[in-house]
């Protein structure tokens, strides 16, 4: 059950985060709220907490920016012109604002992998047990994660929940285009993002990045498949008797909506080779709005809470890459 809490500092950045052209913030959710590490001090910055939870964003239809979000108007939830969707958040700041820079490091996790505390301080994404060196935390910093891919395949991963798409209350239907190319040996290929999830440490966690649009009709004349050596080469159109949407289970090739295998000796060589790369079509049902997740990824570079001292800038990378390694 979603716990609910009014937390005004929270909301401010987050619904400030968002120009008013683009989307709303409806409503903050608030799942779950903790001291980091059981309450340490971070030098000046005092103790930290972290907050998880979900944002539920509303968008504009008629709005022209949101022209390009394929399937928008066809939203089961459109209501009053605007579409609601929402994203799971994480952020990590000063238990007291007072003692906040002021600051916002505004992370859009790649495939739902929260991992920039990681990157910056080293130990733990969500300093569960290490904080690293705690350089951002020692100078005052808050860390925001917003998720922006529906897709995103762990069970932890920062997630969007994008609207269904019906039309007259029916299924819609189309062709989808994916290019893959496999960076190691395969007996079969994900239509989904090829992207090997690590957590600290380096361990592997999945090599699936995305579920993508899964496989409506795998019999469908018009999925097609093709391969070339590389971007220089032609295409070569792979027969549909030599391939099949399947996945390898347990040393046989089992019928699969989210991947694809072929049974030609000749084109099975050029799989096992990494960098052949491969183009898919095939015919999914378009029901996520999946495109609102661009919706998510515009803000200004600057926001300003009506409250001094929830008053936050967005930082960049650049900023941070040379710093004291002092604690």
């Amino acid at each position: 059950m979603w716990m609910r809490q009014s937390l005004s500092s929270l909301i401010a950045f987050l619904l400030l985060t968002f120009s008013p052209l683009n989307a709303r913030v409806v409503r903050v959710e608030v799942t779950s709220r903790n001291d980091v590490l059981g309450g340490k001090t971070f030098g000046n910055s005092g103790s930290y907490e972290r907050i998880a939870g979900r944002v539920y964003f509303s968008v504009a239809v008629a709005n022209p920016h949101n022209a390009h979000i394929v399937d928008l108007t066809n939203a089961v939830n459109l209501k009053n012109g605007e579409v609601e969707f929402s994203s799971d958040f994480t952020a990590i700041r000063p238990k007291d604002a007072r003692k906040s820079n002021g600051s916002l490091l505004l992370e859009i996790p790649n495939r739902g992998n929260r991992i920039i505390l990681a990157l910056v301080d080293g130990g733990d994404p969500d300093v569960a047990s290490d904080a690293g060196d705690a350089w951002l935390l020692r100078n005052g910093y808050t860390i925001l994660s917003l998720g922006w891919q529906w897709d995103a395949p762990l069970p932890d991963s920062q997630r969007l929940f994008a609207p269904v798409a019906k039309e007259n209350g029916k299924a819609i239907t189309g062709l989808l285009r994916g290019d893959l190319m496999p960076w190691k040996k395969m007996q079969d290929i994900p239509l989904g993002h090829l992207f090997p999830v690590r957590m600290a440490g380096g361990r592997v966690l999945s090599d699936l990045g995305g579920l993508e649009y899964s496989v409506d009709a795998p019999d469908d004349p018009r999925n097609v498949l093709t391969v070339r050596e590389s971007r220089e080469t032609q295409r070569t159109v792979i027969p549909r008797t030599k391939w099949q949407f399947a996945r390898m289970v347990d040393g046989k090739l089992t019928p699969s909506d989210r991947y694809f295998a072929t049974s030609c000796m000749k084109v099975s060589m050029r799989m096992k080779r990494a960098e052949s790369r491969w183009t898919a079509f095939w015919l999914t049902l378009r029901e996520p709005v999946g495109a609102v997740s661009t919706i998510v990824l515009r803000s200004p570079h600057e926001m300003r809470s009506p409250h001094r001292q929830f008053s936050f800038r967005l930082i960049s990378f650049p900023s941070l890459t040379s710093r004291s390694k002092t604690h």
